[in-house]
């Protein structure tokens, strides 16, 4: 059951979603789609980003934090 919906829309509908957008007349409205569908995928590496800049800040940060508890330099 769920093959064969994932067939039937899974595979059809975002192709035909990109052929509308590829057909868009309005530069602005293409590029407010293509930003909301591509965020996601690059919203996931910001955060893990910021999670790894936040425990290894040399100031501040969790691993430093655990380093100066062992009474590390």
């Amino acid at each position: 059951m769920i093959g064969r919906m994932l067939i039937l829309f899974g595979f059809p509908v975002p192709t035909i979603f990109a052929l509308l957008l590829h057909e868009a007349r309005f530069n602005t409205m293409k590029r407010v789609f293509q930003a909301c569908f591509y965020l996601p995928h690059f919203f996931g590496l910001v955060i893990v980003g910021q999670l790894f800049y936040s425990l290894l800040s040399p100031t501040s940060g969790l691993v430093n934090e655990i380093i100066n508890a062992f009474d590390g330099t």
